[in-house]
Parts: C-alpha cells; sequence; structure tokens
C-alpha cells in the first residue's frame, strides 16, 4: 500500500485543531502519519493535543507563517503522498481514500484536488483535464487553491521546490501555478471530501492582503503564457476575478467604497463577460448602500 503523510499547521488554535485531527484520525483509509507544526503558538495547543498520544507527531517551531509551517512538514514527512489540512478545516471520512485510489489508478496525474461540502457543483472539471491548457485554466479560475482539499506525489515537491512565502496570503496558489507551469497535471473529483470553515481572524479574510498576494500572482504568471492573445485574454479574466473577490470581501467587512472600486474595476477588466449584469447589479447596490452609510 502507498504511504500517506497528513500535515497540519497551526497557529494558535487550540479551540478548533483537534476538530481538524480527528477528522484525519477518522479517515476510512489511516494515514502512515500525521503531522501537526505548531507555528509558535503562545495557546494551550500543545496541551490539547497531547489526547491523540502517539497517533500524532507534534513539532514545535518559532513563528515563522504557515508556509515555512508546510514545509517544515515536508521536510519531516516520509510518505509517498503528501496532504495538508488547515487546522480549522475538516476532511469527510473519504477523502483519503478516494484521493489515494485516483492517483495510483491514473499515474500520469501528479496530484488531486476536490469540492467540499458548499461548492454550488457549477464549475465543470471536464475544462481543467486538458493538460495543454490547465495551467491557463487554472490562472482563469484557480480551482480552490486551499490545500486542505489537495493530495500530491512526494516527487512534486523534490523537483519543484517547496511553498514560497514571497506570495502571501497565495503561496497555495502560487505553488499550483508553479507545478502546472513545470508540467505536472492535476485532476479534480467531483465528490465533496472535505469542510472549509471560514475563521474570523484567518488569512484569507484580509480582503487586502488577499488582493496583494494575487496580484503578485498574476505578475508572476500571466506573463508566462506564450501566446500575446492568451496573455490579455488571460490576464483580464484573472483581474476581473481578483477585483471581484475583493469587493465582496470588503463589501462584507463594511468598506464599501473600496469595494464599489474594486467591483467597478472588475467590470472594467472584463466587461462581457456572462456576469457583468449581476456585478452592475452589485454596484449600483453598493453605491445606495454606500450613500446610505453617508447620510446616516
Amino acid at each position: 500500500m502507498p504511504t500517506v503523510s497528513v500535515i497540519i499547521p497551526t497557529f494558535n488554535r487550540a479551540v478548533l485543531v483537534t476538530r481538524a485531527v480527528e477528522s484525519v484520525l477518522g479517515q476510512t483509509l489511516p494515514a502512515d502519519e500525521v503531522i501537526v507544526i505548531d507555528d509558535g503558538s503562545t495557546d494551550d495547543t500543545r496541551d490539547v493535543l497531547t489526547r491523540f498520544g502517539n497517533r500524532i507527531r507534534y513539532v514545535f517551531q518559532e513563528n515563522q507563517g504557515v508556509s515555512a509551517a508546510r514545509n517544515r512538514g515536508i521536510e519531516a514527512a516520509t510518505g509517498r503522498y503528501i496532504a495538508f489540512l488547515d487546522s480549522d478545516d475538516e476532511w469527510l471520512p473519504l477523502k483519503l481514500e478516494r484521493q489515494v485510489a485516483h492517483l495510483e489508478s491514473h499515474p500520469e496525474i501528479d496530484f488531486v484536488t476536490c469540492r467540499d461540502s458548499t461548492d454550488d457543483g457549477q464549475l465543470k472539471t471536464e475544462t481543467y483535464r486538458d493538460p495543454r491548457h490547465q495551467l491557463r485554466q487554472f490562472l482563469i479560475r484557480p480551482f480552490y487553491s486551499n490545500p486542505s482539499r489537495y493530495l500530491v506525489r512526494r516527487e512534486c515537491f523534490e523537483e519543484f521546490g517547496r511553498f514560497d512565502p514571497r506570495f502571501p496570503p497565495a503561496e497555495d496558489l502560487e505553488m499550483w501555478l508553479r507545478l502546472l507551469k513545470a508540467g505536472c497535471r492535476f485532476d479534480i473529483l467531483s465528490e465533496p471530501l472535505m469542510i472549509y470553515h471560514l475563521t474570523p481572524g484567518a488569512l484569507s479574510c484580509d480582503p487586502r492582503r488577499a488582493f496583494r498576494g494575487e496580484l503578485l500572482v498574476r505578475e508572476h504568471y500571466v506573463r508566462t503564457l506564450p501566446a500575446r492573445w492568451d496573455r490579455w485574454i488571460v490576464g483580464s479574466l484573472f483581474t476581473a476575478r481578483m477585483h471581484l473577490t475583493a469587493a465582496r470581501g470588503l463589501r462584507t467587512q463594511g468598506h464599501l467604497a473600496e469595494a464599489g472600486l474594486h467591483m467597478l474595476r472588475s467590470l472594467t477588466a472584463n466587461p462581457f463577460g456572462p456576469q457583468s449584469h449581476r456585478r452592475l447589479q452589485w454596484l449600483a447596490s453598493f453605491a445606495v448602500q454606500w450613500l446610505r452609510s453617508e447620510t446616516t
């Protein structure tokens, strides 16, 4: 049987990390090792994890960020396959069984991802399966770059490096794009196999920081596409999605004027997309909401 290493980076999430660990230990295909990298927690993370005894390996390091924690886990891992689980997420019981079986039966696939329990199912996975266009498709609409969804062959990290902390908090997106740029192939399992939890204070909850990280990724990878026309098309779609994501996050946090500006830039970058009418509606609602807030 192939060996699987699971890496769980965590920082000050004592109230959540046990749920993540339990979801790994409850897999129908048990992991060969579960490595929890504590990135300098100052809460009682170490204490709450003692209940798992030798079923996990606990590693503490001074706070260096999530990429350094994941990379430390890769260094410590011995498995043929490597999986990641953010400490505020959890897996459904069949996650490892389904993904390992897929990689075992498809030796041409280097890493595999999955849906989560909240996905709407509208994304057509077949558009990603042509290896000639996977980098392009992933740039247009990255298939949920959250590492909790992925299982990766170990040699991918040995050949093409590890998570790069120069792209915070988009290091995961950059990692998958780097593998695709190098010629690796990935696939998507249609079955929901994990649960994504939006945790207050998480890096992904900072829309400004997320936007800056994605902007760095855009500048680094869109220009590598061989055709000038493709660079323009993909760059426009990437930019529109990037501004749209920022607009949604900023609106949720009450930064209405800034959200409206991002929505306008999203519409400008891709004015003829299938969702343009919805973005116009949202922009109008932003304006109404902002005017009301200014008059109260």
